[in-house]
């Protein structure tokens, strides 16, 4: 058995159970579309889910620029989904 190194990033939903108690729905959906946006980025980079919560997600990459650059690409693409529904939850 070889030993692989895999760098991780993790992120998740800013005041999500405060957003769930707010409008359930509304969130999930949110969350969902988010992760939807993600999955193609992070595979273009060579990287992959590794596990996912409620709010949450586990990335893992074999190389640490492309998380560097998943990371950076991620936040761009939901800051841009966040400006369309101001009342949608913010990814940190």
């Amino acid at each position: 058995m070889t030993a692989r190194r895999i760098r991780i990033l993790a992120a998740d939903i800013i005041g999500y159970w405060r957003l769930m108690g707010e409008d359930e729905a509304d969130t999930a959906r949110a969350v969902r579309e988010r992760r939807e946006a993600a999955q193609p980025i992070v595979a273009n980079l060579g990287g992959g889910i590794v596990k996912t919560t409620g709010d949450g997600a586990c990335l893992g990459f074999p190389r640490l620029s492309q998380r560097s650059n998943t990371r950076s690409r991620s936040r761009s693409d939901h800051q841009t989904l966040d400006m369309n529904s101001p009342s949608s939850p913010k990814v940190r």
